[in-house]
C-alpha cells in the first residue's frame, strides 16, 4: 500500500477523512465475512463439532479484531473532527460495531466489549444530531438497555485483570489441538 493511503502515516487534514473512510471500508468488509460465524458461535455454540469450533472461534476472533481496529479509527476521526451527520456511512459503521460487540460480548461476557459498547455510544451522541445519526443516538441506547447492556463504561482496574481476551493463546489453550497455521479442512 502506497505510504500516503496507509493509516498510521501522518496526511494532511484534507486527506485524513478519505483515508479513514477507507480502511473504515476494509475493516468493514472483514466484519461482512466473518460476522456470520461469531453470530453462530453465539445462537449455536453447543452444537458445534469441536473440530469445527476451533475454525469459528478464529474467524470470530478475525471479526473482533476488525471492529476494535474499526472503533480505534473511528474514535481518531472524532479527535480530528472528521466524523460526519451528513453521510449515513459514520453512523452505519458505529452500528455494525455495536452489533459485533454485542456478539462479541454474549460469546465471551468479558466487560471490555460492553466498554467497547459505551465507547460507540459515546461517539454517536458526539455526532451532530440531524438526520440518521440523530435517530441512531436516540434509539440504540434503549434497544441496548432491552437487552441489558449498559450505554457507560464498566471496567474497573479490578475487572480488567479478570477479563479473558479472546486471542490465539487462549483459544489454544481451550482447544489443544489447534493449530493457527494450518487452514486446511477448515470448514
Amino acid at each position: 500500500m502506497p505510504a500516503h493511503l496507509k493509516y498510521d502515516v501522518p496526511a494532511p487534514p484534507t486527506h485524513k477523512r478519505a483515508v479513514a473512510v477507507l480502511h473504515l471500508h476494509y475493516w468493514g468488509t472483514t466484519i461482512l465475512l466473518t460476522r456470520p460465524f461469531l453470530l453462530y458461535l453465539v445462537i449455536k455454540y453447543s452444537t458445534l463439532v469441536s473440530s469445527k469450533k476451533i475454525w469459528f472461534e478464529r474467524m470470530a476472533k478475525i471479526c473482533i479484531d476488525a471492529a476494535q481496529k474499526s472503533i480505534a479509527i473511528m474514535q481518531q476521526m472524532a479527535e480530528d473532527g472528521t466524523l460526519s451527520s451528513l453521510t449515513a456511512f459514520d453512523s452505519t459503521c458505529i452500528l455494525r460495531l455495536v452489533m459485533i460487540f454485542i456478539l462479541a460480548f454474549a460469546h465471551t461476557r468479558t466487560s471490555q466489549y460492553s466498554n467497547h459498547i459505551a465507547t460507540c455510544v459515546k461517539l454517536i451522541r458526539g455526532m451532530e444530531q440531524i438526520g440518521f445519526s440523530k435517530m441512531v443516538a436516540e434509539e440504540t441506547p434503549s434497544r441496548l438497555a432491552d437487552l441489558g447492556i449498559s450505554t457507560e463504561p464498566q471496567e474497573t482496574p479490578e475487572e480488567a485483570q479478570g477479563d479473558v481476551h479472546l486471542d490465539d493463546q487462549m483459544i489454544a489453550q481451550l482447544w489443544g489441538n489447534w493449530d493457527p497455521y494450518v487452514f486446511s479442512d477448515a470448514l
